[in-house]
């Protein structure tokens, strides 16, 4: 209770305090943790409800988590931490593609295509990586929060291609054009289905040239 206190009295001028007050915060376990880092984060998490959130973690909306969609693009916030970076403090070159890939993953979901239904589809359909074509501008540092902007630019046959970058305070960090195609779990080359074709054209508004 002298915890919960503290942290209202904390932040009483703030919004956050409505989420605070509703929590069941439940001392110093993992959950209780995370329910409170989450929640004092508005600005990282710009979707959640102004009102008190009273649903279990599971329930909440996937866009808290996902990062949004902003016309055509989706745009999703991701903090450096020690583990994406070398002994100088910077983020290792390898480490983007993780970032790039969680962009890419998120900006499908919100789109409507979910990686596990597209492992229960008869034949079952994955997604593989076959070309990127990336340049660095600027390192990302620790404790840094970066931007992964994420754009589709059309689809052809079994392929879609997107359009990454990341930045940070609205400097270009690293960028990345990637061509994706849609497999079956025998690894062969499988043609989109027309459902996931419709729902990554409705973004698209600069298609690759065929």
């Amino acid at each position: 209770m002298r915890l919960r206190r503290a942290l209202i009295r904390a932040y009483s001028r703030s919004f956050a305090v409505t989420y605070l007050e509703t929590l069941p915060l439940d001392g110093a376990t993992s959950q209780g943790w995370l329910k409170i880092r989450v929640y004092l984060c508005p600005s990282v998490v710009p979707n959640l409800p102004l009102a008190g959130y009273k649903q279990p973690m599971s329930d909440i909306p996937e866009q808290s988590l996902a990062g949004r969609l902003v016309g055509d693009e989706h745009h999703l916030l991701v903090r450096v931490y020690y583990e994406d970076t070398d002994f100088s403090g910077v983020v290792y070159y390898a480490n983007y593609m993780k970032f790039f890939e969680r962009g890419r993953s998120d900006y499908l979901r919100l789109i409507g295509v979910h990686h596990y239904e597209l492992a229960q589809m008869d034949p079952p359909l994955a997604f593989a990586v076959t070309h990127i074509d990336i340049t660095y501008k600027a390192p990302a540092k620790i404790d840094d929060i970066v931007l992964v902007r994420s754009r589709s630019t059309g689809v052809k046959g079994a392929q879609f291609f997107l359009h990454q970058r990341i930045e940070r305070d609205g400097v270009l960090l690293c960028e990345a054009h990637f061509d994706a195609v849609c497999i079956g779990f025998d690894g062969r080359p499988r043609r989109l289905p027309r459902l996931l074709v419709n729902a990554i054209n409705h973004t698209v508004t600069d298609k690759k040239p065929e």
